[in-house]
């Protein structure tokens, strides 16, 4: 497990993953907005449920997915223990569950095989 050393690699990562992957360009958003609804919609649930409306603890979670990401792409597993805290888990779980494809593959599983149960 990779321990993030210092702050600064936590908070510099949206930079870095804007310099690999490229950044949505000014007038394009809504050519991404497809694709980022299940976000928005599974912080706004997350949001409501727990009553937890602080915009920083979503910024952490997003930085904190953005970790875990990255180190799926460079098999890395970080440790998160000094930034996770049980104001941004709940807003982490939520970014996941709508992007991670490690996390959503069991899930569409186990929906095909519910839809196919009722199906009978």
């Amino acid at each position: 497990m990779k321990t993030i050393a210092n702050y600064s690699v936590f908070e510099q990562i949206s930079l870095s993953m804007a310099k690999t992957f490229g950044t949505i360009e000014k007038g394009h958003e809504e050519d991404y907005a497809i694709l980022m609804m299940p976000i928005e919609d599974n912080l706004l649930k997350t949001s409501r449920k727990t009553g937890n409306n602080n915009g920083r603890r979503v910024t952490e979670a997003i930085k904190i997915c953005l970790l875990t990401i990255n180190g799926y792409l460079n098999g890395w597993e970080y440790d998160f223990s000094k930034y996770l805290s049980s104001d941004n888990h709940d807003f982490v779980q939520a970014i996941l569950m709508a992007v991670d494809p490690c996390r959503t593959v069991d899930k569409r599983k186990r929906r095909k095989r519910i839809f196919r149960f009722f199906r009978r």
